[in-house]
C-alpha cells in the first residue's frame, strides 16, 4: 500500500509536468509565427528594428560604366533590397554622404513606401562626400535612443573622392550596444579620367581694342590623371564660351605621368558684354573634368595721377617730374588704349573717381582725411591705387593717415633714407608677385639700376614684395584681397635725383605690369567649392543672395546654404540690387575615381566600430527575427523533452518496472 501510493504521489507529478510543457509548446509556437507581426506593434518597448541607410550621392557616384549604370545606381538597388526584406515595424531612414540637396535626407520612419519612393528620386550632386560628419549625425541620433536596436549600412564604392582612408575617422564613435554595422564592398575595378584641378588665367582684364594680347587670353590649366596604369594617351582640352565659341588644344601623356600643367588659349568675347564667361573641360563624364572662369572685358583702362600741375615757371626739369615719367611709362605709344588723367590732391572730388580702374598718388602729403576715405573706398571697390612718396619731401608725416584708412599692418620711416653708395635692385622670392609674368627678363633689366633715395617700411604679413634692394629694403610692396582692390607701394620716387629707374628699359614694364598685374589681383573673383556651406568660406558675404544664371538663388543669411552648381553666381543686395560676380567650381578631389584596398577600408571604418562586409543576400536580421529563431529554439528543446518524458513516464513502462521491482525483493 506505501508503494502504490508513492507511485500514484509520483504519476501525479509526472502528469502535471507533462501538461505544462504540452501547453507551453502551442503557446511557444503561436508567439514565434506572430513575433513578426507583434515587432511591427508596441506591445513591447523594444519591438522595432532602426535602419540607417548611408547612401553615397556624391559626385563620384556619377560616372557611369560601360552599361550605362551609375554607383548611385547599385546603391540604390541594394538599399530597395533591405528595405524590401525589413520587418513591417521597423523605422528607415536615409542619409546622403554629399549634404548638397537637403532634400534628400529622408527622417527615420515606419512609412517604408514614402522611404522607397525618396531614394528613387535620389540623384547624384556635384558635391563631395563627408562620411566623417555623416557618421557622427548617426552616432548622435543612436546614442539617444538606447530602447531600440540599430542597422547601420553604408552603400559606397569607396573611391578616393568618397572618402580618403589616410584621414583618419573620430576613434570609437559607433561602439555601442544593439547596433549592427554594415558596408557595402569597394570597388576594385581601374577607372582612368582626366580632372581638371585648377585654372589659372594669367590676366583677367582683357582690352577689346589693341589690347587683347596673348597674355590677356592665356590662361594655365592643372590636370590630374587617376587610374592604375597610367598608359601614354592624349586628352584633349577645350575651352568654351557662353556663346558656344571654342578653343581646344591636345595634351600628350607620357607613360606614368599623373600631373601636368597646360596653357590654353582662351575664347575671348570682344563684342560681349562686360564678362567674358568660360568653361575648360578635359571630358564631359563629372564635373570635375571641368572648371569655369570668368575675363573681364574693357575697352580702355583709365589711370588718375594726383599730382599738381606746374606750369611755366613753377615747372619742374624733366628729370624732377615723375608725373611726366609715369605718363611715358604708362603710355609708350598712342594706340596703346590707356587713358590718363591729373587731378590736383587738393582740390580732389569722389566724382573723379568715376570709371577709373587705377589712381596713383604721386602727392600723398597733400591729401586731406576726406580725402584719404575716398581712396580707400575706391581701393575697397576693386580699384588700384599705387602710393609713391613725394619726391620732394624729406619728412613723411602722411604715412600714418595711410595706414588708418588704408588698414594695413605697416611701419614707416618718418624721413627718407640717403644709400650711400647706392644700391641695386633683386628680385624677391614671392609667389603672388604682380611682376610674376616679366619674371624671366627681370634679372636682366634690373642690373643697371640703382636707388639713391629710399623710404624705408617694414610691410606686413598680408603683404606681398616682388622687389628689394641690395641691403633687403622692399622697394615695391603689394596688399590685397580677392574682389577687394589693391594697394601697391614703390618706396622710391620715379625721379633721377632718387632712382635711376626712369631711364632705363624696367620703367616701362615695371609701371605696365604692376597696373596690370596689380588689377588683375584686385578684379580677381572670389571663389566658392560646390556643397562647401557659403560660411565656411573666406569672404565677407554677409547678407543678400547669390543668383545662377539659371535663375538659381541661395539666400547667404542662411548658415546651412550652400552652392549646389558650379559656374557663374551673382551677388545681390537686399534690395535687390547685383554687385560682384562669384565663380563656383566643384571639388575636384571629390571627383577621384581611383579605388583604395579592402583591407585598408576595412582598418579605416574599424576605428569607429565593429564593422561587417555586407553579403550579396540582403540581412533580414532583426528583433522580430531574431526572436523567432529564440522561440524555435525554444519549441525544440519542449518537443525533446516532451518526447523522452512521455516515453519515460509511460505508465505501462512504470508499472513492468514496479513488478520487477518487487518480485526481486521477495524473500
Amino acid at each position: 500500500m506505501e508503494a502504490w501510493r508513492a507511485r500514484r504521489r509520483r504519476l501525479q507529478l509526472q502528469q502535471i509536468l507533462l501538461l505544462v510543457i504540452r501547453c507551453l509548446i502551442p503557446v511557444v509556437l503561436g508567439l514565434a509565427l506572430a513575433q513578426p507581426l507583434l515587432s511591427g506593434t508596441n506591445l513591447f518597448k523594444n519591438s522595432g528594428n532602426v535602419i540607417h541607410l548611408i547612401i553615397d550621392n556624391s559626385m563620384a557616384s556619377s560616372l557611369e560604366d560601360s552599361a550605362g549604370e551609375t554607383p548611385l545606381d547599385r546603391h540604390q538597388a541594394k538599399a530597395l533590397e533591405i528595405i524590401k526584406s525589413a520587418n513591417p515595424g521597423d523605422e528607415i531612414g536615409v542619409i546622403p554622404l554629399s549634404g548638397v540637396d537637403q532634400r534628400q535626407l529622408i527622417p527615420v520612419q515606419r512609412d517604408h513606401s514614402a522611404v522607397v519612393a525618396a531614394i528613387k528620386r535620389m540623384t547624384s550632386t556635384r558635391g563631395p562626400a563627408d562620411i566623417p560628419r555623416v557618421l557622427e549625425d548617426v552616432s548622435r541620433r543612436i546614442s539617444g535612443d538606447s530602447t531600440h536596436s540599430h542597422r547601420v549600412v553604408l552603400l559606397t564604392d569607396f573611391r578616393e573622392g568618397s572618402g580618403r582612408i589616410d584621414e583618419p575617422l573620430p576613434s570609437g564613435l559607433l561602439n555601442m550596444e544593439h547596433i549592427q554595422l554594415e558596408y557595402s564592398s569597394p570597388a576594385t575595378d581601374p577607372i582612368e579620367q582626366v580632372r581638371v584641378t585648377d585654372v589659372t588665367p594669367l590676366r583677367r582684364i582683357a582690352l577689346r581694342e589693341g589690347g587683347v594680347e596673348s597674355l590677356a587670353s592665356q590662361c594655365l590649366v592643372y590636370l590630374e590623371r587617376d587610374g592604375e596604369q597610367l598608359p601614354g594617351t592624349t586628352t584633349t582640352l577645350k575651352a568654351i564660351s557662353s556663346s558656344g565659341q571654342t578653343t581646344t588644344k591636345q595634351i600628350s601623356w607620357k607613360p606614368g605621368v599623373r600631373e601636368a600643367v597646360v596653357d590654353l588659349l582662351l575664347p575671348l568675347e570682344i563684342s560681349s558684354g562686360d564678362v567674358s564667361s568660360i568653361r575648360i573641360e578635359a571630358g564631359n563624364s563629372i564635373a570635375a573634368q571641368q572648371h569655369h572662369t570668368l575675363i573681364e572685358m574693357q575697352d580702355v583702362l583709365r589711370v588718375v595721377i594726383l599730382d599738381r600741375e606746374k606750369l611755366g615757371r613753377d615747372a619742374l626739369p624733366v628729370e624732377l617730374d615723375a608725373a611726366n615719367w609715369l605718363e611715358r611709362a604708362l603710355k609708350p605709344s598712342e594706340e596703346l588704349p590707356i587713358e590718363i588723367r591729373r587731378v590736383d590732391p587738393v582740390s580732389m572730388v569722389r566724382g573723379d573717381f568715376l570709371d577709373v580702374d587705377a589712381v596713383i598718388l604721386l602727392r600723398p602729403d597733400l591729401l586731406e582725411n576726406e580725402g584719404w576715405h575716398s581712396v580707400a573706398d575706391f581701393r575697397e571697390n576693386g580699384g588700384l591705387v599705387m602710393v609713391i612718396p613725394p619726391g620732394d619731401r624729406t619728412v613723411h608725416g602722411w604715412t600714418d593717415a595711410m595706414i588708418r584708412e588704408m588698414d594695413i599692418d605697416w611701419t614707416f620711416a618718418k624721413e627718407t633714407t640717403l644709400l650711400d653708395p647706392h644700391e641695386g635692385l633683386v628680385v624677391s622670392e614671392a609667389d603672388d608677385s604682380v611682376l610674376g609674368i616679366i619674371g624671366v627678363e627681370l634679372p636682366g633689366l634690373l642690373e643697371p639700376v640703382d636707388v639713391q633715395k629710399i623710404l624705408e617700411v617694414s610691410p606686413g604679413i598680408e603683404a606681398v614684395t616682388s622687389l628689394r634692394t641690395d641691403s633687403g629694403q622692399p622697394l615695391l610692396i603689394t596688399e590685397s584681397k580677392p574682389g577687394k582692390g589693391t594697394l601697391l607701394f614703390l618706396a622710391t620716387s620715379p625721379r633721377l635725383d632718387w632712382t635711376s629707374l626712369p631711364a632705363n628699359p624696367l620703367m616701362v614694364p615695371l609701371v605696365q605690369e604692376s597696373l596690370r598685374g596689380g588689377l588683375h589681383i584686385g578684379r580677381s573673383q572670389q571663389n566658392m567649392v560646390v556643397g562647401v556651406p557659403i560660411h565656411e568660406h573666406v569672404h565677407e558675404l554677409q547678407t543678400g543672395e547669390l543668383r545662377h544664371s539659371d535663375g538659381t538663388s541661395v539666400l547667404i543669411s542662411d548658415p546651412q546654404s550652400s552652392l549646389d552648381r558650379p559656374g557663374t553666381w551673382m551677388l545681390s543686395g537686399d534690395d535687390g540690387s547685383g554687385s560682384d560676380r562669384i565663380i563656383a567650381n566643384v571639388d575636384s578631389s571629390a571627383g577621384d575615381m581611383d579605388y583604395q584596398q579592402a583591407e585598408a577600408v576595412d582598418a579605416w571604418l574599424a576605428d569607429t566600430g565593429q564593422w561587417q562586409v555586407m553579403t550579396e543576400t540582403a540581412s533580414t536580421d532583426g528583433p522580430g527575427y531574431n526572436l523567432v529563431w529564440l522561440l524555435l529554439g525554444i519549441l525544440a528543446g519542449l518537443l525533446l523533452i516532451e518526447s523522452l518524458l512521455s516515453r519515460l513516464f509511460n505508465p505501462h513502462s512504470s508499472g513492468m518496472k514496479l513488478q520487477t521491482g518487487l518480485v526481486g525483493s521477495a524473500p
